[in-house]
């Protein structure tokens, strides 16, 4: 997780504002792992959400609309936090780069994850950071696995102390 740490510090560096919208359906066991995160970053984050600095979006199964929401909050940076398939134990995390998102393939989410990309890309002026968490397993109502959930929780963390610039200043709410 440290080199995630430290990918997340780069990638944030400078930020003013930040959304952070978590990705995923809770119907299907470990795709519920950004949704994990974002839980855990309320609930360790909240005077920066108060603040204004932090914008947290819970985009379950359709992220896509929140978007309207996310460019009139103004974010500086957006940071996607999304199960993906990374060849890493079960809660691994790293960055992934918009070019590694693959085309049309079967998704829990209503618009497919490089077509909500590019839509926030050409709408959002902002930084994009997309989190991607290893699953173990996706099934159908079935639990989050405890690894993969320590792994959302663990990056919401790794976000937390990329922020913690933000927390030094007053920030403006419109």
């Amino acid at each position: 997780m440290s080199s995630l740490n430290e990918s997340l510090r780069r990638s944030l560096e400078g930020a003013r504002r930040v959304a952070v919208l978590g990705v995923g359906s809770e119907l299907r066991g470990d795709d519920g792992v950004g949704l994990v995160a974002i839980r855990e970053l309320e609930r360790i984050n909240p005077g920066l959400v108060k603040g204004c600095a932090l914008g947290v979006y819970w985009g379950s199964t359709a992220p896509e609309n929140l978007t309207g929401a996310i460019r009139e909050f103004n974010p500086s940076h957006l940071v996607i936090i999304d199960a993906a398939m990374l060849s890493l134990p079960p809660g691994g995390a790293r960055i992934i780069e918009r070019g590694e998102i693959g085309g049309i393939s079967f998704s829990t989410h209503r618009l497919p994850m490089n077509i909500l990309v590019d839509y926030i890309v050409s709408s959002i002026p902002c930084a994009l950071v997309i989190v991607g968490i290893q699953p173990s397993a996706t099934g159908l109502c079935c639990d989050v696995d405890p690894a993969v959930a320590e792994g959302g929780r663990a990056v919401a963390r790794a976000v937390a102390r990329a922020l913690v610039p933000l927390a030094d200043g007053p920030h403006d709410c419109t």
